[in-house]
């Protein structure tokens, strides 16, 4: 029999990459054994899809639920829309029961372990995590290392939002090395955690952006403090975020009020935990309450060894058999309130377009929002075979190798979709798509043209200091009588 779940997912799983569920299973020998495990959309518990799994002969069951999160996600772009549930990510969650002949387990419910999958893809060595994504300092969803906008065409930014942030963003607009404005923007985490865009406009004659994202450390005191009340069966946090490269001095309280504690093992266990910018979890502190009445307890917190990005009070009921009401209050202090950067900063370059400008959107492998605009010169010409359709070579040069590499990624292994996937909207023309990607020539409004990239093979050299780059896209079908 499974003995439960031994290995999950990150939290941030890409869905390029294997889901992994493991079972171990001792006892037998069992006919026919198996597991049966289904997959349910976290926002109304439906049904995603469902899958049997036998043990290895290591006595584990593996499950790889990669296909069926893949299916529902796809590569898209909308000047509408902010957050990408469905789009480009998805909360999930597993249910599982054991079946052998003659005989079957209860259903288990796993969804107190939500998992956000996304539309992205990481390389051997990543360990499928997309931790740095989202840990702090958090990393924006792009393979350039300075992004790139023009003036008066659509361009959108991508993050991974965390159900436990309130996160702002900060623009700052710059010509000429001085700062014009700075705005700060709330973000909208209705829908985290999720993979969410966030559109950048021009509105001066700014030839620099800088954004980053922030929160706000609030207690309405001079310490950060909460109360906490629970009812004997759930486990409750508090987060605080620390600026980047500090190493404050802190204090920490705390006062639980206990009822009549159960038979056997029932406690309340009070813990403070670093979260280090490395992606590793130190507890420093730890109280095991489990007798009833008020207890106190107080001290300084060590002082960590490693950068740490956020601090977190955990209250965890074990065994949940502590009946009546308890309540408490933990205080952490010792670093004040206010704006606290929670991710890196990113450079956006403002580009004026010139002649014939050819905008083309793509969503790179990390899943988030891609552009590049092509203007100048292009190589024209038909294709005529069993449709007719308008293709051009874009050529850009003079880009650094960085901005070379990450342009490359339209250019995918998909195959195209047969029969084809075609939409014709008011603002959506297409015909043709890839099965791994979607790339839309995009104008000024927003109007999306879709386009498929005929696969070329680019080289350059490392050494140089500028490298060429050419695309080459295949327009919709024209329709002929």
């Amino acid at each position: 029999m499974s003995t439960g779940i031994s290995q999950r997912p990150a939290t941030f799983t890409p869905v390029g990459n294997p889901v992994i569920y493991k079972f171990p299973v001792s006892g037998g020998p069992f006919t026919a054994y198996r597991i049966v495990i289904g997959i349910y959309r976290e926002s109304d518990d439906s049904l995603i899809g469902e899958m049997s799994a036998s043990p290895d002969f290591s006595g584990n069951v593996t499950a790889n639920i990669q296909a069926y999160l893949r299916s529902i996600l796809y590569h898209d772009w909308d000047d509408s829309e902010t957050s990408c549930d469905e789009i480009g990510s998805i909360n999930f969650y597993i249910k599982y029961q054991e079946f052998y002949t003659g005989s079957s387990s209860s259903p288990v419910d796993d969804s107190a372990e939500i998992r956000t999958a996304v539309l992205s893809s990481l390389q051997i060595g990543s360990n499928a995590d997309l931790a740095i994504y989202v840990n702090g300092p958090q990393k924006f969803i792009t393979k350039f290392d300075v992004l790139s906008m023009w003036r008066g065409y659509p361009f959108s930014v991508s993050f991974l939002l965390n159900s436990y942030i309130v996160y702002k963003l900060r623009t700052q607009r710059i010509k000429d090395g001085v700062t014009l404005s700075t705005t700060n923007s709330s973000v909208s985490s209705s829908d985290a955690p999720s993979l969410y865009r966030s559109f950048i406009d021009t509105i001066s004659d700014e030839d620099t952006i800088k954004i980053n994202l922030f929160t706000t450390n609030t207690s309405g005191s001079s310490t950060l403090s909460s109360t906490k009340t629970v009812d004997g069966s759930d486990n409750d946090s508090v987060n605080w975020y620390l600026p980047a490269n500090t190493v404050p001095v802190l204090t920490f309280t705390s006062s639980m009020t206990i009822g009549v504690i159960g038979s056997g093992s029932d406690e309340i266990e009070v813990d403070l935990y670093y979260y280090y910018t490395d992606g590793t979890i130190g507890i420093v502190l730890q109280y095991i309450l489990n007798t009833p009445g008020t207890q106190n307890h107080s001290g300084t917190i060590p002082t960590p060894l490693k950068d740490v990005w956020k601090i977190e009070t955990f209250v965890n009921i074990i065994d949940g058999g502590i009946s009546n009401f308890r309540s408490g209050t933990i205080t952490v202090s010792g670093f004040a309130n206010g704006d606290v950067d929670i991710s890196e900063t990113k450079t956006i370059l403002v580009k004026e377009p010139c002649d014939n400008p050819v905008y083309l959107f793509w969503k790179n492998s990390l899943g988030g929002d891609s552009f590049w605009l092509f203007d100048g010169s292009q190589d024209y010409s038909f294709l005529v075979d069993d449709f007719k359709a308008k293709r051009l070579m874009l050529f850009e040069e003079n880009i650094n190798l960085n901005e070379w590499e990450a342009i490359n990624e339209v250019n995918t292994v998909g195959q195209r979709y047969v029969p084809a996937l075609i939409e014709l909207t008011d603002d959506v023309n297409k015909t043709s798509a890839r099965v791994d990607n979607q790339l839309y020539v995009i104008d000024e409004d927003g109007n999306k043209l879709g386009v498929v990239n005929i696969n070329q093979e680019n080289s350059t050299r490392t050494r140089q200091f500028k490298h060429f780059i050419s695309v080459l896209i295949e327009y919709p079908e024209i329709f002929l009588t």
